[in-house]
């Protein structure tokens, strides 16, 4: 039997919040009914299956979206972001720190996936032998439940190669119950044979959807670097509520505060400017209050369009990502929320890959 699932998200609580532990203990039980039903063969008969295959297939932890990683300022000897180099001691030290908070933040979610993985949840009655179900028999059958890890563009950090990324990939291991090994968790899925035949098998071809993105994937660097999309989702969506609160305090009232949090939770992330003038229209309460955090919004998306790392992206002579999110990102009076609408949806069609 193969499940496939993606983009849970799961982060260290800094951002917004991860998907509640009930939702982990309602898959565990759907889990082990979906392994009964499939146990019923063509003709009716009843066999338990012996496998399970479960593959993560990216953006399951969510490192990207911490403030952790906004603890260091551009200059300093330990400066590190997601786009900086993941030679550093300080890239694997942070990837590190913000992992473990992540399992820390999920750890009873993450425990119920390890064990499904043990053999623990899903068990299956025996077949009697009329080829039916033993409800009664004091014995249970275990299938072999295997987790899969694959990376996406929120989590692609777990692909870099070595020895500091293999200790933490073999947390990751230990914590979840996975069959990965250490030194890999593979973007294509040819990069695992295994896991390539697993997937034949069922006659399934599956991958993590962001090579199709040029906004989350740079075709001219691949998958070991970082993109557009990591450095707007931490110079923008994660720092945005911490330059808030950081200038305004008590000031502001409590929801537009619980609305910030959730800022990363915004798809397409290219709308986001578009959510925030509704947030900030709907809770400021004043035209002062109002204006003062739109322009905390304008400054912090003008440094982050002058971010080097943005500015070498930006190809001279074309209309290109970058181009497309000065027109998006930006709030301004003069725009009206009907016009950002028109050009999120504008880029959106016109952006993608073809």
């Amino acid at each position: 039997m193969l499940v496939i699932i993606s983009d849970l998200h799961l982060g260290d609580g800094t951002t917004a919040n991860s998907i509640s532990t009930s939702a982990f203990h309602l898959f565990a039980n759907r889990l082990r009914e979906m392994a009964y039903f499939a146990s019923f063969r063509k003709g009716g008969g009843y066999s338990p299956i012996e496998n399970i295959d479960v593959v993560l297939l990216g953006d399951i932890l969510d490192p990207i979206h911490s403030t952790l990683w906004l603890d260091t300022n551009p200059g300093a000897a330990n400066f590190v972001r997601p786009w900086t180099e993941s030679a550093s001691p300080f890239f694997a030290a942070k990837l590190q720190e913000t992992t473990q908070a992540i399992i820390e933040e999920n750890k009873e979610s993450l425990e119920v996936l390890r064990r499904c993985a043990s053999g623990e949840s899903i068990q299956l009655p025996p077949a009697s032998s009329r080829g039916k179900p033993d409800m009664d028999s004091k014995e249970s059958i275990a299938p072999q439940v295997r987790l899969h890890y694959t990376i996406g563009n929120h989590d692609w950090y777990y692909h870099l190669k070595g020895r500091e990324f293999d200790r933490i990939r073999q947390t990751i291991i230990t914590t979840l119950g996975l069959s990965n090994k250490h030194d890999l968790f593979p973007f294509d899925i040819e990069e695992s044979p295994g896991l390539l035949e697993t997937l034949k098998s069922y006659k399934v071809y599956a991958r993590h959807g962001d090579c199709f993105d040029k906004f989350n994937f740079n075709r001219d660097r691949g998958r070991d670097h970082a993109t557009l999309g990591d450095i707007f989702a931490m110079e923008v969506l994660n720092r945005f509520p911490v330059e808030v609160d950081r200038h305004f305090g008590n000031e502001l009232p409590e929801p537009i505060i619980d609305s910030l949090r959730r800022i990363t939770n915004v798809r397409p992330a290219l709308a986001t400017s578009l959510w925030i003038s509704g947030q900030i229209k709907r809770h400021a309460g004043n035209d002062a209050l109002e204006a003062a955090l739109k322009e905390v919004w304008d400054r912090i998306c003008d440094e982050f369009l002058q971010n080097p790392y943005v500015r070498e992206q930006d190809k001279a002579f074309q209309f290109d990502m970058v181009d497309a999110m000065e027109l998006v990102i930006k709030i301004s009076q003069r725009t009206s929320f009907q016009t950002l609408n028109d050009i999120v949806i504008w880029v959106r069609d016109n952006m993608s890959e073809k």
